[in-house]
């Protein structure tokens, strides 16, 4: 019989506040000022915060990708000066 190690454990399907803050290298406040402000996706179970992990991948690649396309504007508006 094998012992349970990490390579047994299924992904983590939500994290807290403090280890969602950790995985995106930002400090817990401004995490949950995103969960406030900028609709960072939370639930809360039994009094616990918790951040679904699919659910914050799929935030971030909105942001990534809303990022690009403004930063691509501001270059053709630049461009154009």
């Amino acid at each position: 019989m094998r012992g349970a190690d990490e390579g047994d454990c299924p992904p983590r399907l939500a994290l807290r506040p403090k280890e969602a803050a950790s995985a995106l290298g930002v400090s817990e406040r401004t995490l949950r000022t995103w969960m406030q402000d900028e609709g960072l996706p939370f639930a809360r179970v039994g009094g616990v915060v918790l951040i679904p992990s699919r659910e914050l991948v799929h935030w971030i690649e909105q942001r990534l990708t809303t990022s690009e396309r403004i930063d691509g504007l501001v270059d053709e508006m630049l461009a154009e000066l």
